[in-house]
């Protein structure tokens, strides 16, 4: 049977802390993996997009789990929430899916417009778990927008991504450092 105790008594803050901060690094590192994809081979890059749309799902789940203040109980509160709010995007990623079919799309359109989809439902869900992610949403977004404007946007996306996580460890050191 699962533990009933509140997860702030099993997980300390600055373990909760550790684990947002890693997720969101990951997610960012994922990101930039699907870029490359993208530009290698448009029709694998939407393929990437429709897993990360799962993939990022689940990691707003985890985080919602750490942050959880009354106990493990309300997992299935959590998951019910987020299940909602992910499958939003999974609808919205089906009617990208038919526009390429129906060719309103071509393969490079239809992963950019996937990539918003993920920007738009990743910063939604930061708005309810936290700024982190939020953040990743807008480094999805900004991505999706430079990719066109830019002939060499993986370098723009390299500086982007390592100014995104070094805003975030400052900002997790100063809120840490106050009492």
């Amino acid at each position: 049977m699962l533990n009933s105790k509140p997860i702030d008594k099993i997980f300390s803050q600055h373990a909760r802390s550790i684990a947002e901060e890693g997720i969101m690094i990951g997610l960012i590192l994922l990101s930039l993996i699907g870029i490359a994809i993208m530009q290698f081979s448009p029709s694998d890059g939407y393929i990437y997009w429709i897993l990360m749309i799962f993939v990022f799902g689940m990691a707003a789940m985890a985080i919602s789990f750490l942050q959880a203040k009354q106990g493990v109980h309300v997992v299935k509160n959590i998951w019910v929430e987020q299940s909602i709010h992910w499958f939003g995007a999974i609808l919205a990623t089906g009617g990208t899916l038919v526009l390429l079919y129906l060719k309103v799309l071509d393969d490079n359109s239809a992963g950019l417009v996937l990539l918003l989809i993920l920007s738009l439902a990743t910063y939604i869900d930061g708005l309810r778990i936290g700024w982190r992610f939020g953040l990743v949403g807008n480094f999805l977004g900004l991505t999706a927008i430079a990719i066109p404007f830019f002939e060499y946007f993986m370098w723009t996306l390299f500086v982007m991504a390592a100014l995104t996580i070094a805003l975030t460890l400052y900002l997790e050191k100063r809120t840490a450092s106050k009492p």
